[in-house]
Parts: structure tokens; sequence; C-alpha cells
């Protein structure tokens, strides 16, 4: 049995999937997606029956997710997974019809609008963009002067996905953020990730200090129904803060980072992701 592993660059996460399957016994067709060149009909390149998907851009992950399943093969993520898990408007969308809770969120397509929601759900309030990662892009609006001047700022950006303004109401947390990192139903492993500069964004990417998180019965309950969502066979990262009622899901990550994880845990990420990619090829 061979596993397919699509890549952008041989990162921390990278390394160890290869490191992994290797001492799972598994070969593994190593797929560097900036070298792909994907025919319709004839000449199609070959794919192994599963692949795993680690692009670091959410347009070239979506579309060679689709293209695997084009040759009716199985990608993990699944392209329904990675086009939903990376716009974070659609992933809100999916997650309020599942009652699952998650902060108050609007979506608007002009700065006049955007403002009036930001008004409405009072200040501070939190804007990020649709599509993106790592924290980039999102601002903490602490009243309708900083709103004004950060509407104006979007309005001059040429990406048109700039122009679709995604606003949630700011949640106090107590300094940190949980990372829940999900294989299919169950959780591989948790981590706290606690800022240390001030910053009321807590990616582990723009330096926050990462620690272990216990799994308790209400956070497997609620990475549970998301995980749901999908199947119970995707591997998520769930980003929840602790709020006065209780866990919130703010984000869920379709190739998400764990580096910092297996730091903090000691927990082998890497191999619970290529075991589960494993039993999923098996079937």
């Amino acid at each position: 049995m061979e596993l397919g592993l699509v890549y952008s660059q041989i990162s921390f996460e990278t390394k160890e999937l290869m490191r992994a399957a290797a001492e799972e016994g598994m070969a593994l067709a190593k797929i560097n997606d900036n070298e792909l060149q994907l025919s319709l009909g004839e000449n199609t390149p070959t794919f192994p029956q599963c692949t795993l998907m680690r692009s670091i851009s959410h347009s070239h992950g979506l579309y060679v997710s689709e293209y695997i399943e084009y040759l009716q093969k199985t990608s993990i993520n699944s392209a329904a997974a990675i086009r939903i898990c990376g716009d974070k408007a659609l992933c809100s969308m999916h997650l309020a019809k599942a009652r699952i809770p998650s902060p108050k969120t609007f979506l608007s397509f002009s700065s006049q609008m955007a403002q009036s929601a930001m008004d409405s759900l009072s200040y501070p309030c939190v804007v990020k963009p649709v599509i993106g990662s790592w924290g980039r892009l999102v601002h903490k609006i602490n009243d309708s002067d900083a709103a004004r001047a950060v509407l104006e700022y979007k309005e001059h950006l040429s990406n048109p996905m700039h122009k679709v303004y995604y606003t949630q109401a700011y949640v106090e947390k107590p300094g940190r953020d949980i990372r829940a990192f999900m294989c299919g139903g169950e959780i591989a492993g948790a981590i706290y990730r606690t800022s240390e500069n001030g910053d009321f964004r807590t990616n582990h990417h723009l330096g926050s200090c990462v620690s272990p998180c216990p799994v308790s019965s209400e956070l497997s309950d609620i990475c549970g129904h998301v995980a749901q969502l999908f199947g119970n066979e995707q591997i998520l990262g769930i980003d929840l803060i602790e709020s006065s009622e209780g866990l919130l899901v703010v984000e869920v990550n379709s190739t998400p980072e764990f580096a910092g994880c297996q730091k903090a845990t000691g927990i082998d990420i890497a191999k619970k992701t290529v075991q589960h990619a494993m039993r999923i090829a098996k079937n």
C-alpha cells in the first residue's frame, strides 16, 4: 500500500509525516504541488489511492484535492472540507447550522454595512479576512473611529475578497485559546496558546507560548460535533476560546500545523495522522 503526501515546502510537519510514514512501514509518494501539471482527460498524473493534503496555499490544496476526487481517489482532507474550512464565512455558516457555539458573526459586502455590523456588535469587535491564516490582517476594533479607519484601508486593497467583511463579536478570554487536533472523530492532542506580548491573537505563528490542554468532556463533545460535520474522517485543527458561557468554536483549520502540539504534549501527532490515513486507505 502507498500513501500520497501533497506539500508545498519541506516544513516541520512535512518532515514529521515522512518520518512517521517510514516508521509505520508505509510507502510514501511525495508530491510537490508547485511541480504538478494536472491534465484533464488523457495523460493524467498518477496519484495513490489515498493522499494526505499539506498544501500551504488554500487554492492549491482545493484544486489538487478536487482533482484527486475527479480521479475517484481519496483526498484527506476532502475537497469539501478544504473549501469550507478555508473560508471563514462558509465555516461559520456550517457551525451555525449545526448549532455549534461560536461568537456572534456578521457578513457584509459594503463598508457601510460592515460599519453598521460593528456598531451593532458594540466595541471591541474583531474583523478578519474570510480567507487567510496565521492571524494576518485580523484586527481588534476598539471604537467606531478605528472601525472607519480599518474599513477605509480595506476599501483600497486590490483583492476583491477584502470587500467581503467578516465581523465577529470580541469575546473576553483568559489570555489564551485552545487548539484541538482531530484525527477523524477523536482528539489526538490539545494545547493552550497563550499570548505573551499583549496581542489578543494567540496564533503560535505569532510567537504565543504553548502548553498542554487537558481534554475535558466539554472539549471532547464540542470537537466531536465539529468532526461530525465533516463525516468523522478529516484531519482538523479546531480553535476554541473559553468564555463565560462555555467553549466557543472560533475557526476550523483543514491543514493544521502541529509543531507546537508535539513539542508541548509529547504526543506524536504526525504518527496519529499517518495511522488515521492508513485506516481510511484500507477501507
